[in-house]
């Protein structure tokens, strides 16, 4: 499995999972990578950062308090189901209409709060 950061034409950001970078490239000719923010199925990666070992060791992280996480059922499919952004393999029904419009007020409402605190907070 691969996590590829995307992006869509209107400057969306957000995470599929696919089986390997010939699955993603195959979704988006086919047009079936949508953002889950305004609909938009012009997709394409954004730049990502590496994941670079060190050797160190990583601390262990503590699982979420619902016990839903990497490769449990619940809140989702799992990254082993192959199911990511344009696929039906067990995820989310479509977004609505509504669904974008509340994201998208949601994210003008975090940008607003953004600026405040930027203005009027030293840290």
């Amino acid at each position: 499995m691969i996590v590829f950061d995307l992006k869509c034409a209107n400057g969306h950001p957000f995470e599929g999972w696919f089986a390997d970078s010939g699955a993603f490239a195959g979704q988006q000719k086919a047009g079936e990578l949508v953002c889950p923010l305004c609909g938009d199925t012009q997709v394409d990666k954004a730049l990502m950062t590496p994941n670079v070992r060190t050797g160190k060791a990583r601390p262990e992280r503590a699982a979420p308090a619902d016990g839903a996480g990497p490769g449990t059922s619940a809140g989702g499919p799992s990254p082993a189901d192959g199911a990511g952004p344009g696929t039906s393999a067990g995820g989310p029904s479509p977004a609505t209409k509504g669904d974008y419009e509340q994201a998208a007020k949601f994210l003008q409402a975090m940008k607003k709060l953004r600026g405040e605190v930027e203005k009027n907070c030293d840290y």
